[in-house]
């Protein structure tokens, strides 16, 4: 089966969520927050648009975490802003260029086991609590960390 989705955070604006509905989307993956605690300006409206809708809807978390504890705290918080909500699909850590060119400003050299690291450590935090974790890799980033020849394992759409 074959859904359509729409991965949304605040700077898509305000969505219309049954419009969007009427035109097939079925399903979301919505911005919770990013770094340390902000919460998306635009994901409470959206989640509550989506379950009153009955839009199924996962979360993502834009990491900026250059620390194993840094990234603990990332998916607290994640879990936090999400707590209220009926998840359908997992809580994802988003890592891409942004969350390499912060650790980068911060001095840390970004090498594949370091962000494997950070990748690890926001999943195993989220799955102690009972949730399931995947990773939101954009292309660039991973061509960046991992090399395309890992990326190309994977479908993208």
């Amino acid at each position: 089966m074959n859904v359509c989705g729409a991965v949304v955070s605040e700077r898509d604006g305000n969505i219309n969520w049954k419009n969007m509905k009427e035109k097939g989307i079925g399903a979301a993956m919505l911005c919770a927050g990013y770094g340390s605690g902000s919460i998306d300006l635009q994901f409470r409206k959206n989640a509550e648009a989506c379950s009153k809708l009955s839009i199924p809807f996962g979360v993502y978390w834009q990491s900026y975490a250059y620390t194993v504890e840094m990234a603990k705290r990332e998916a607290e918080f994640c879990m936090e802003t999400v707590e209220e909500f009926a998840l359908a699909y997992p809580i994802c850590i988003k890592y891409d260029n942004g969350s390499i060119r912060y650790a980068q400003s911060k001095g840390i050299r970004v090498i594949e086991e370091f962000a494997w690291e950070m990748i690890r450590t926001f999943g195993r935090r989220v799955e102690a609590e009972g949730y399931t974790s995947m990773c939101f890799l954009e292309l660039d980033g991973c061509q960046i960390v991992f090399g395309i020849e890992k990326c190309s394992n994977f479908k993208i759409s």
